[in-house]
């Protein structure tokens, strides 16, 4: 049936059931443009005349999305575009009974109304969930795999991959490998170890009041030493692999590490944010959240242990062309452009859970490759009432006054600004977005949020000459327009509650790079990390959002604009000198 679709290893679970699909995956599908899934529902509608079940509470959701396409939040409007052809996609596929409607609209999806019918549905058929959600999926998997309900038919769990294809979960794929009979009604359901589904920390407005007084250590610790986790698990510590103001990392195998602090870092404030972290685990590869407590053998708080990390640090690495280029060789702009896009989606997933890093700078990430990162000094973030006690100047939105970031609860639009300044020196590897060419310092600039580099007639023509200047050129549009409006003062994103979140950024890298192929056609250096000129000039540029180009005032034109201009300056000049000397020739 599926034979050469990609499908094939999914034929005999769609076979066999009626397949549902969530409000999330459906978005998913218009978002990265897989128009093969809804052409293998229609070859299984085909062969089994079985219509892809749609709640109408899905549907209803989509419409509530559409509507927001005049929303002033760029993320609400990207959202409100993908629901509506989702919308439209439902209606032509139900006209050809691919596609029911089915239940009542006015009922949510993931409340307790919907699992009960859904385990109605169990009872007399076998059936196929498709969503991105994996609070859902574990919820209908507990139905699934709990003892106390009888007769229920076979339930399979599957998302949309970024490939147009089904694939399990990976908690649904890791408790089978783990035993054979799960899933078979002979065991209730259990969650994997790590976070808890849909858990947030409480996004706080005023610091703590626990005190951040030092707490008792009787001597140091040393390598070889054996502490003890809070679980009474021994912990030998080898060798150090790091050390800074806080303490020292030690490696304690099974690819994990510990942090040592130094005693003056072991204060009240600190144990009980700690505490609160592990409390509530984040278990997201590449971030590098506190597992276990670690204490010596008189029960003193000493440290924590946590994932190893590995891979090149982006400051220097990748901030340094020499090093860049040693590190990093062969990355093109597809590279650092994915690299963008792994970045963000850590941190949309550590906002989601209302965790704010605080202090992002480039030396507290690790670069493996541009899809896999390490995100360290993760007890530094900013959690409930507990701020980030430390920042960089370079990333410190305008907006922030305060000097002591002990006493400071950062807001979701600080963190955007740094966000924003963290991507710009991706794109052009080490440059600040206000380091201008005979402008003011960094810290200046920030504060007059003056922007060096042009967007079409837009400039204060202080963007910094050279290669800064041709890697701007050779970036999209879009992009280009979304860093101008953040960094220009009065520009529509400049405020700290407008500026674009991580899922608007995601949005934006993503669209880049698919426009990249056709943006190298035009100029073989749009893929180049360093190119030695400008885009061509050619009075276009690639709009990627409708495939077409568009005439812009190219960066080419605003340098002749402004040589013309300084141009015809000295030529006044020149002229009103002549005119002085006929002037005194003649009298």
């Amino acid at each position: 049936m599926f034979e050469g679709t990609g499908w094939e290893a999914q034929e005999r679970v769609l076979k066999n059931s009626r397949v549902l699909i969530d409000t999330c995956s459906l978005i998913y599908i218009e978002e990265h443009h897989l128009d093969k899934v809804w052409e293998n529902f229609s070859i299984l509608h085909k062969y089994t005349n079985k219509p892809i079940i749609v709640p109408a509470s899905v549907v209803n959701e989509l419409d509530k999305h559409r509507k927001k396409k005049i929303s002033s939040d760029i993320k609400d409007r990207t959202l409100a575009q993908y629901a509506g052809k989702a919308i439209d996609r439902l209606v032509a596929m139900q006209k050809e009974d691919i596609v029911q409607i089915a239940g009542d609209p006015q009922k949510n999806f993931a409340d307790a109304e919907f699992f009960s019918a859904f385990y109605d549905l169990t009872q007399n058929t076998n059936v196929t969930l498709i969503t991105q959600d994996n609070a859902l999926a574990e919820g209908v998997l507990g139905i699934r795999n709990n003892r106390a309900l009888k007769y229920v038919k076979k339930i399979n769990v599957r998302k949309v991959n970024q490939n147009g294809r089904l694939q399990t979960f990976y908690f649904d794929e890791m408790l089978r490998s783990k035993n054979p009979d799960f899933g078979r009604g002979k065991q209730p359901f259990t969650r994997p170890e790590g976070e808890r589904p849909g858990h947030k920390f409480r996004f706080c407005t005023k610091t703590t009041d626990i005190p951040d007084t030092q707490l008792p250590l009787t001597e140091s610790v040393q390598k070889g030493e054996m502490l003890h986790t809070d679980d009474k698990q021994a912990v030998i510590l080898g060798e150090i692999v790091g050390s800074g103001g806080e303490g020292s990392i030690f490696d304690i195998g099974n690819n994990q590490v510990a942090k040592i602090y130094a005693h003056h870092r072991l204060t009240r404030r600190r144990f009980e944010k700690i505490k609160l972290m592990i409390a509530n685990p984040i278990r997201c590869e590449g971030i590098c959240w506190p597992l276990h407590m670690l204490y010596n053998a008189r029960d003193e708080f000493v440290g924590y242990t946590m994932a190893r990390a590995n891979g090149h640090v982006l400051d220097p690495n990748l901030f340094n062309r020499t090093l860049l280029e040693e590190k990093f060789s062969g990355w093109t702009r597809r590279e650092t452009i994915d690299l963008c896009i792994t970045i963000l989606e850590k941190i949309s997933y550590l906002h989601q859970r209302n965790v704010l890093l605080g202090d992002i700078n480039a030396k507290n990430i690790l670069i493996v490759s541009p899809q896999k990162v390490f995100f360290v000094d993760t007890d530094s973030y900013q959690i409930e009432d507990f701020p980030c006690p430390v920042g960089t100047e370079e990333f410190k939105a305008p907006e922030i006054k305060a000097t002591q970031y002990s006493e400071l609860l950062r807001t979701f639009g600080n963190e955007y600004f740094a966000i924003a300044v963290l991507l710009f020196k991706i794109m052009l590897p080490g440059k600040h977005p206000y380091s201008h060419q005979g402008g003011g310092s960094v810290k200046e600039n920030i504060q007059k949020m003056d922007f060096p580099y042009a967007l079409k007639e837009k400039s204060n023509h202080n963007a910094p000459e050279g290669l800064w200047r041709y890697i701007w050129s050779h970036m999209s549009y879009k992009l280009k327009e979304a860093f101008y409006t953040t960094f220009q003062k009065d520009e529509e994103h400049c405020r700290e509650n407008k500026r674009y979140g991580p899922e608007a950024w995601i949005e934006l890298f993503k669209h880049y790079r698919n426009a990249l192929p056709k943006m190298a056609e035009n100029d073989e250096l749009a893929l180049s990390l360093f190119p030695d000129r400008l885009k061509k000039n050619d009075g276009q540029y690639y709009n990627f959002k409708n495939d077409t180009k568009i005439t812009e005032l190219p960066d080419e034109a605003l340098n002749r604009s402004e040589n013309k201009s300084s141009t015809n300056l000295r030529d006044i000049l020149l002229l009103l000198v002549w005119l002085y000397i006929f002037y005194r020739l003649i009298h």
